[in-house]
């Protein structure tokens, strides 16, 4: 999901307004923060404090540890319910509100799949239609149940498996976001490999990004300024494999199992990390008839780029998406 480059352009600003840079491997990919301030050894002991908290909630919401709720969650599953720490009650929350919206082409319990379609293994090979659809079985956000009362939550069948990488990462970082701006920093970016959240200004202007085309790495596609929002692409070039002739990636559709083909990208800008996630998600899986289902989200935008290189926008993606000349073709949608 890389598919984001964060930039400043040099921007004009006070000399005393200090601004620093550290990344650093977490969630599976590299988190790069930048802050502004004028006092760069207190800058750095913030970022040091943010990164703490991303791994915190990362422990919390990863299902590749095995300590975390989430796993409990799986190992619980058909068996009985877990109580959810208040991180998985929010972005459990959001899961269901973007799998009703998109009618499961966004499902949290997609996770039973991922095994059959491991692409970055070099001796990858498809899995046959009898795994996929045992496999499917397993797979349906109705079956994950949450009482909010209770603060529980329970996967009704054994073998379900729970996998947020399509939504949690984006909440992770936007927390860091937060965390930092109720500690005295008001202008931040973080870039959690591609899903970006963005607090303040840089300098005298606002943080801009660029969405990079899926299929030439070196070529934007469009810029988009951010204030106080998140912007995630999902997109089918990060993790990908050809087998005879056939291309394969990690985005895959709940509903049929396989990998999704209406979409190369998706480009999401929401006020919320979780939602901008799931739905950039969602809309990769949908295509561009899921332009429909992002204009019932407030103060959402989107790009989506078709799996012919079609570029489309949503009704308020028009005036957020600055688009290049090799994006001109875009539709926008009303």
């Amino acid at each position: 999901m890389n598919a984001l480059i964060a930039g400043d352009a040099r921007p004009r600003c006070d000399a005393r307004n200090k601004l620093v840079r550290r990344a650093r491997p977490l969630m599976g990919t590299l988190v790069g923060i930048a802050v502004r301030g004028d006092n760069t050894d207190q800058l750095e002991t913030l970022i040091r404090e943010m990164f703490a908290e991303m791994e915190r909630l990362e422990a919390i919401l990863s299902e590749w540890r095995s300590d975390s709720a989430v796993s409990a969650a799986n190992r619980a599953a058909g068996v009985a319910p877990i109580r959810m720490p208040v991180a998985l009650a929010e972005v459990m929350e959001v899961a269901g509100d973007v799998s009703r919206a998109t009618q499961g082409a966004f499902d949290s319990s997609w996770a039973a799949l991922s095994d059959l379609w491991t692409v970055d293994d070099p001796d990858f090979r498809p899995p046959s239609p009898e795994a996929i659809a045992n496999a499917r079985k397993l797979v349906n956000y109705r079956d994950v149940v949450i009482d909010a009362k209770a603060g529980t939550m329970y996967l009704r069948r054994c073998g379900m498996r729970l996998g947020l990488g399509g939504i949690a990462k984006a909440y992770i970082a936007e927390h860091a976001a937060d965390f930092a701006v109720a500690n005295g920093a008001s202008h931040v970016l973080i870039d959690a490999g591609g899903d970006v959240v963005a607090r303040g200004r840089n300098g005298d202007r606002r943080w801009t990004v660029g969405i990079r085309d899926p299929r030439v790495a070196a070529r934007l596609l469009a810029t988009v300024e951010l204030h106080d929002e998140t912007i995630v692409t999902s997109g089918d070039y990060e993790h990908f494999a050809n087998v005879e002739g056939q291309r394969y990636h990690h985005l895959i559709d709940p509903r049929t199992g396989a990998p999704a083909c209406e979409s190369r990208s998706a480009t999401v800008i929401a006020p919320g990390g979780a939602l901008a996630d799931a739905l950039a998600t969602g809309l990769f899986v949908l295509g561009a008839r899921g332009l429909d289902v992002v204009r019932r989200f407030a103060g959402v935008a989107a790009l989506l780029i078709d799996s012919d290189g079609a570029a489309h926008l949503s009704a308020h993606g028009a005036t957020r998406f600055r688009l290049h000349p090799s994006c001109s073709t875009a539709i926008p949608r009303a």
